[in-house]
């Protein structure tokens, strides 16, 4: 229509093109008017001429003249519905005398912007995690565990290279960098896997099947079944008292009072998931705020330092008398003390490892007397690590326990503040990876 008829006067058109143009019309602003009034439901006609003439260039540019002429066609008129479209239209096209090329294209030109921003919205690159290496615990970064650090990680690689074929001098790796022993050939002990083959099964499929005194020694299904009481219909697979089973807390008070000569309450006793879990339970507990400090042994394990810093404490270290076989001397105590508090840092706790780890030494019963005055004196909780007191070789070094010596020394230790921790994954048993 723009091309043929745009520069011809509408009433000098012949009836034909005047039936096609009155048609033609009728389809395009039915059309138009239907898309109106499904989006703004014909609010006015003013806004209805806008919608049509900002929709369709065609309607646009038909002149009031051409939309009169088409009402008035030969040719029969629509049905009743689309009349009132057309007219509908015809009226309020009535209203355009021009039409606004400029605002028009202003409305264009939004547009257009508009679907850039939403072009580049899509395109944009994704935005950082919230939880990101600036966004994390700082505490946990600066945090070091020498046990997990950069030597087990070259290890790890290097064992990925043998996996791979790579031509290396020797053909394995063994793992060194902790207490594990089943990992560097240890067999389990055959008794306590017996036991705990028949703890974790229902009863009617382990100690009370008709094989079981034929797949298991008698010993093991007695303590199988003794064990299965304590834990209740549950077994292994339910949650237990926060401190653990009581009647497994009874025994560890039983092996506590055989080795110290003095009975303890399994109230006392609290079983964990490995000392080092339970070593972190206390550290947790004792350190308050940034400027308390824990007085450790250096060398040390590592998990001391690892977790002071990710709770934000002051490492207060003392160094180990390696002239008097890697002793504790009070002298180097109350130095670690002093210095802590001239930094503004209040101590909590000391840290000893008896049985030494890395060190290996086994404190007499006198060194450890020293300590116990010590933390007395300066009011701190003493974290007695004891987990390797099975593993002592020497024919001259006996292990004693902290809790033995204060309890002895009477009076003198009665305000003594102790917690000593053990571990079954160490010692003859070597279970490391059986916990809980």
């Amino acid at each position: 229509l723009d091309a043929h008829y745009r520069l011809k006067p509408p009433h000098l058109l012949q009836d034909r093109r005047k039936d096609y143009l009155a048609r033609t019309m009728t389809s395009t602003l039915a059309s138009a008017a239907s898309s109106v009034i499904g989006t703004s439901m014909l609010r006015s006609f003013s806004a209805s001429s806008q919608a049509l003439a900002l929709g369709s260039s065609l309607a646009a540019r038909v002149s009031v003249r051409a939309l009169r002429m088409a009402a008035g066609a030969t040719r029969p008129l629509p049905p009743p519905s689309n009349w009132y479209l057309l007219q509908s239209t015809a009226i309020a096209a009535n209203s355009i005398h021009e039409i606004n090329w400029e605002e028009l294209e202003r409305r264009a030109r939004a547009q257009r912007e508009a679907d850039a921003q939403r072009t580049a919205a899509v395109t944009k690159p994704p935005r950082p995690r919230s939880l990101n290496e600036h966004t994390m615990s700082q505490k946990l970064r600066q945090m070091e565990y020498a046990v997990r650090g950069e030597v087990l990680v070259r290890a790890e690689e290097i064992e990925a290279q043998l996996r791979a074929g790579d031509p290396l001098p020797f053909s394995e790796i063994t793992y060194a960098h902790n207490g594990n022993p089943q990992a560097v050939g240890q067999s389990p002990i055959t008794f306590f896997r017996q036991v705990l083959a028949l703890c974790d099964l229902p009863p009617e499929c382990g100690i009370d099947h008709p094989m079981a005194p034929h797949l298991f020694p008698s010993d093991a299904i007695k303590r199988a079944r003794e064990m299965h009481a304590m834990m209740g219909a549950g077994g292994t697979g339910a949650y237990t008292h926060t401190q653990g089973i009581l009647g497994f807390r009874q025994d560890v008070a039983d092996f506590i009072t055989a080795r110290d000569g003095h009975g303890v309450s399994p109230d006392h006793l609290f079983l964990t998931n490995g000392a080092s879990a339970a070593i972190q339970m206390l550290l947790t507990a004792v350190i308050s705020t940034d400027d308390d400090a824990v007085l450790v042994p250096i060398p040390q394990y590592p998990i001391y330092s690892g977790m002071l810093s990710l709770l934000g404490a002051h490492q207060a270290g003392y160094e180990l008398d390696e002239s008097r076989d890697w002793a504790i001397t009070p002298e180097r105590l109350q130095s670690a003390v002093d210095d802590a508090r001239a930094l503004g840092k209040a101590p909590r706790a000391c840290v000893i490892i008896n049985p030494g780890n890395p060190t290996g030494q086994v404190f007499a019963r006198s060194t450890l007397e020293d300590v116990i005055r010590f933390c007395v004196r300066e009011r701190l909780v003493l974290m007695a690590d004891e987990v390797y007191q099975e593993n002592v070789y020497a024919d001259d070094a006996h292990f004693v326990s902290a809790r033995k010596v204060a309890i002895e020394m009477g009076h003198e230790a009665s305000e003594l503040e102790l917690v000593s921790f053990h571990s079954t994954s160490k010692g003859f048993i070597g279970e490391c990876g059986r916990r809980g």
